[in-house]
């Protein structure tokens, strides 16, 4: 199953070339479960559930979502809940957030009420020795 685009919201990316590459806003609607991984270049924005890895230039679960597994972008917010790891250059957990799971981030944002159990871990930074 792949996701509809219902906003038809564009972006634009430079290439490898220098050209330009349009992007477009995927949606999963709150009345779809998708099953499998879903890549895109584009954002995608969850309402519905997802049990799989998504992998996208940018993602946003919002508030009534429920993601069982990983998440991989540039750019994430999270307002809904979410079993599993979570990387990207800037990551933000709102206040209506559920995680489970660790944070790889560069730049990230707790709203105050967000509920949180895993480890943070900084882009860049390397573990500290334990002992």
């Amino acid at each position: 199953m792949l996701p509809t685009d219902t906003k038809g919201a564009q972006t634009t990316s430079p290439t490898k070339d220098g050209a330009r590459e349009s992007h477009k806003t995927s949606f999963i609607a709150n009345d779809l479960e998708i099953v499998g991984d879903l890549k895109g270049k584009g954002e995608v924005q969850i309402e519905g559930r997802v049990k799989g890895e998504i992998r996208s230039n940018s993602a946003i679960v919002s508030p009534d979502a429920e993601i069982d597994g990983s998440i991989v972008a540039q750019s994430i917010e999270v307002a809904g809940q979410v079993k599993g790891r979570v990387e990207a250059k800037h990551v933000r957990i709102l206040k209506s957030a559920k995680m489970f799971g660790d944070v790889v981030h560069e730049v990230l944002e707790v709203e105050s009420g967000a509920q949180i159990e895993g480890a943070f871990q900084r882009i860049g930074s390397a573990p500290k020795p334990s002992g």
